[in-house]
């Protein structure tokens, strides 16, 4: 089987409420295919709009995983979760998230998925007999919440595996960077540029120590605030910064910003 399908399409790296309001930057989240299936993290706002743009096929995502009760990563669950199915006489869909959300989501929704998975820092969850995923600590205010760590085994040759991690929204805390330490990819929020530091949330000046001890083959940029592109200018200084953090990490690490509709495959950004 390999890892030939594996691939993440960015249906937004807009993060925050001016963002969220303008659309300026999507706010769709991420969809992550691997061996026929997909699962989508986080869909905020436009989420269904932006995966039908991009023809992507509603009925193969098996897991829709919010990492956060906040409007830029849980708004357009209800829809997804429609979405999924073929026929509602039939459940379809595994909802992965916290019990905080879980509590909110209409029964309605509920009880049209096979199945539903309260998730927290340090819980593994087994998605596949290849796939599986570990929950991250994240600090982000009083709002329950955890990052992932996707661990993928190769069907065939199970000594070929690689690791995907995604931050979530967090602060910066001791030990943060320990914890993705040496995984292949690293998907982080980043909201802020410069040290342009924001409660409960990252800035570049804060994340660039933590991914010099993380050292993850790739790291990929994502969840800009308006500071990083605003609306009511043409001030994006997004690939300025992205030169910033690159330069000051070094080679070890390739630095990517995502941008709206990427498409990046898996296989290419492992090298193999």
């Amino acid at each position: 089987m390999g890892f030939e399908d594996h691939e993440l399409i960015f249906l937004g790296t807009g993060g925050g409420r001016v963002l969220c309001a303008t659309q300026h930057r999507q706010t769709g989240g991420i969809m992550y295919k691997f061996n026929g299936k997909q699962t989508h993290i986080d869909p905020g706002p436009g989420a269904i709009v932006y995966l039908n743009r991009m023809k992507i096929d509603r009925l193969k995502t098996e897991w829709i995983i919010a990492t956060h009760n906040h409007t830029d990563h849980i708004n357009d669950i209800p829809i997804i979760i429609e979405s999924v199915h073929e026929t509602l006489t039939k459940p379809a869909g595994i909802l992965i998230s916290t019990e905080e959300y879980i509590h909110t989501l209409h029964s309605y929704y509920r009880d049209l998925l096979v199945d539903i998975i309260p998730m927290q820092a340090g819980k593994t969850v087994k998605l596949t007999n290849h796939t599986s995923i570990l929950g991250t600590k994240i600090v982000h205010g009083n709002t329950q919440g955890f990052g992932l760590i996707f661990q993928q085994i190769d069907a065939k040759d199970p000594s070929k595996t690689y690791q995907i991690g995604f931050t979530s929204d967090t602060e910066i805390y001791d030990g943060f960077g320990e914890i993705y330490k040496d995984i292949d990819i690293l998907i982080a929020n980043v909201l802020r540029p410069s040290n342009k530091t924001c409660p409960r949330h990252a800035c570049v000046e804060e994340f660039i120590p933590a991914l010099e001890i993380a050292q993850p083959k790739t790291c990929i940029i994502t969840h800009y605030g308006a500071l990083f592109d605003p609306p009511w200018s043409d001030g994006n200084i997004i690939s300025q910064q992205m030169t910033h953090i690159q330069e000051s990490i070094g080679k070890n690490t390739k630095v990517i910003g995502a941008q709206d509709n990427l498409r990046l495959k898996i296989p290419e950004l492992l090298g193999s």
